[in-house]
């Protein structure tokens, strides 16, 4: 259903009140990357031998036609690299594993802009712009990005805090919270630590009772 039908789901199922979205595809992740000129990251040989499986199909998909072929080590990650290093899951730690790099691409990606300069900063809305969904305008979007050096990207967790493994018939893995209605309140705890009086909303109550 698109970003508006995601954010639904998401402030129906914890209790939020999401408004604002920007939603990026791998393209418009690979450029940013390219235009900070690449991210540093130590990649392991089990995440080398992973990403040789799939780089050249993720390349094609975004529309950079090259031939690859990834090490173990410090590397420095172009656009392709990095994207296929967030996608990968099987024999690397699962979707756990999968997230992790996700946040760890998303922390470089923010350490390296806060050193980048103005005029790149600028460069890389005008190419990306087009690529994202956003309910944000492009004027809102330079205004934001005008106190990039002030920001600073907090501790990051993964959803479900209290989870377990399962299978669904008709859908295959899945990631199953252990107590919906502790994992909304922890959720609550990391996104708000200063609100001491939040209690599960009914609809919350009602979508536990039914897994």
């Amino acid at each position: 259903g698109g970003p508006k039908d995601a954010i639904n789901m998401l402030n129906k199922n914890f209790d939020l009140d999401i408004e604002d979205y920007v939603t990026v595809d791998f393209g418009a992740m690979a450029d940013v990357v390219d235009l900070l000129g690449g991210i540093e990251i130590e990649v392991s040989k089990e995440e080398a031998a992973e990403m040789n499986r799939h780089i050249i199909g993720t390349a094609q998909i975004i529309g950079k036609n090259k031939t690859y072929y990834m090490k173990a080590g410090l590397q420095t990650l172009d656009g392709v690299e990095a994207v296929t290093y967030s996608r990968i899951r099987k024999n690397v730690g699962g979707d756990y594993g999968r997230t992790e790099r996700q946040r760890l691409v998303i922390q470089k990606m923010v350490e390296k802009v806060k050193k980048t300069d103005v005029s790149t900063l600028n460069k890389m809305i005008d190419e990306v712009f087009s690529q994202v969904s956003t309910s944000f305008t492009l004027k809102e979007i330079i205004s934001l990005a005008a106190g990039v050096m002030q920001y600073k990207l907090g501790e990051t967790r993964g959803y479900a805090f209290e989870h377990t493994d399962g299978s669904v018939e008709g859908i295959g893995s899945v990631v199953i919270p252990i107590g919906v209605v502790e994992n909304v309140k922890q959720l609550h705890e990391f996104l708000y630590p200063r609100d001491e009086g939040y209690s599960v909303s009914g609809t919350v109550l009602d979508i536990a009772k039914e897994i």
